[in-house]
């Protein structure tokens, strides 16, 4: 029996999570055929990682015993909450080179491996944050060890995000299986994504960057230019944003309308006075690269003329830099991380079109009719050249059918709806007259894994 009541029943190969309740009843949580699915997710996993360049690669044994480890431990509670970690696969002689340091690879090795389980993962969890620190597990003679955790860098994770990150990054190709909630794996390489599996189902991985080219990029480009903004600097910061979103796991809508009515909108909780978090962090960013601009803060080799003071003097020049793009790097993430935890509230998050906040919380209302009918259709490419003419939305939610019809009577406004799973859709209708408003889905956010033979 495991915490919170639930146990593993084994049936032929397939395992089934069941729970208890408190009046001693029990229901299946997974049932055999989501089983399945996890099953063919590994398959896919071990399929993918024998096309490119993994190092080490584990065998299938061992691959299987990592993912499905890790998704039975996500289903834990630790002290009533959920659990979140990632598992790093890596050889033990990898293990102990000497790749430490404060910017790339520090290691907290125990004196020795302790048994590779759910039970131990859901005690390390909490001690463990996906983002920057990870679990260590090594093969053994007989199976799986946990060796230690090890805290990797900011650029790491920043590069994840195909974030620019300058800096060093750990120097192998490794695998790391990250459970993000319950039931929701991400499989990795290094820093570049692989594979996910959630709610039974495995995760497309190849989305469309509408933040690069397209319909979306270039309405953000106008929006920005209409309120002086740079506008690499505001896209950097709508996708930071929206990854910030994706990482808490709720899932929520990101309006950015050109104005500021709220007459579509009821409920929630409207901003009047304030609300530019995200403004400023555009503005903060003049000129520089979303990433910290690594300036080299140590003493390095000068030329022998230079003396003591004017070594001192440089040195204490390079310290003020580095602070100064340090504290406008803390900013951004503040305020992105700020803007999605708003976003996460049950309604949508309202942006005025110079990213100032206008509501957050809020339901949205359609008229059921309307003198301008459209279409909802998929696109394939960011420029929506390509196109399925057959509607996604009647396979998705609530949320995205609200978000769709929102976007429908609102032509120029710019919807972006994130998924619990992580999937991610963008809604745009040019013009009034248009006939489509187009969705894209999913949409690319992280850097996916390119194969090196």
């Amino acid at each position: 029996m495991g915490k919170d009541g639930f146990h593993i029943v084994s049936i032929g190969r397939a395992d089934i999570i069941v729970h208890q309740d408190i009046n001693g009843k029990s229901e299946r949580r997974h049932t055999t055929m989501q089983l399945l699915s996890l099953e063919k997710f590994v398959s896919r996993v071990e399929t993918t990682l024998k096309r490119g360049h993994v190092q080490p690669l584990p065998t299938s044994e061992h691959l299987k015993e990592l993912i499905l480890t890790a998704f039975y431990a996500g289903l834990e509670k630790e002290e009533g909450n959920e659990v979140k970690f990632a598992l790093a696969y890596l050889d033990q002689d990898t293990l102990h080179l000497p790749h430490s340091g404060v910017d790339v690879w520090c290691p907290c090795l125990f004196d020795e491996s302790i048994p590779f389980s759910v039970e131990e993962i859901t005690k390390l969890a909490p001690a463990v944050n996906p983002t920057y620190s990870v679990i260590v597990v090594c093969a053994t003679q007989d199976s799986l060890g946990i060796f230690g955790i090890v805290r990797i860098s900011r650029a790491q994770y920043r590069h994840s995000r195909d974030e620019e990150a300058s800096g060093r990054l750990t120097p192998w190709q490794y695998i790391v299986v990250k459970a993000l909630a319950p039931g929701h794996l991400r499989v990795d390489v290094g820093d570049d994504h692989v594979a996910s599996f959630a709610r039974g189902s495995i995760l497309p991985t190849n989305g469309v960057d509408v933040l690069g080219s397209g319909l979306i990029r270039d309405r953000l480009w106008a929006l920005a230019n209409k309120n002086g903004l740079d506008c690499h600097h505001y896209c950097k910061v709508v996708h930071r944003t929206l990854l910030s979103l994706w990482e808490r796991g709720h899932g929520g809508i990101i309006i950015i309308q050109d104005g500021a009515d709220l007459n579509q909108f009821k409920r929630g909780f409207r901003i009047s006075v304030g609300g530019t978090n995200l403004q400023d962090a555009v503005r903060s960013l003049e000129g520089c690269d979303l990433a910290t601009i690594r300036v080299e803060v140590s003493d390095r080799a000068v030329e022998e003329s230079e003396d003591e003071q004017h070594r001192r003097s440089k040195r204490d020049y390079e310290r003020h830099q580095f602070e100064k793009e340090l504290e406008k790097l803390h900013l951004i993430e503040d305020a992105t991380d700020f803007a999605a935890d708003l976003a996460s509230r049950d309604g949508a998050l309202v942006l005025r079109d110079d990213l100032t906040t206008l509501a957050f919380g809020v339901h949205i209302v359609t008229e059921s009719d309307t003198s301008e009918p459209f279409d909802i259709v998929r696109a394939l490419t960011p420029d929506a050249q390509q196109v399925e003419r057959e509607s996604p939305i009647a396979n998705l939610g609530t949320r995205h059918n609200s978000a769709a019809k929102f976007a429908g009577h609102s032509h120029g406004s710019v919807v972006f709806v994130v998924s619990e799973d992580g999937s991610t859709s963008a809604m745009y209708r040019p013009q009034a007259d248009s006939a489509e408003v187009f969705i894209w889905r999913p949409v690319a956010l992280m850097r996916s894994w390119s194969f090196k033979p």
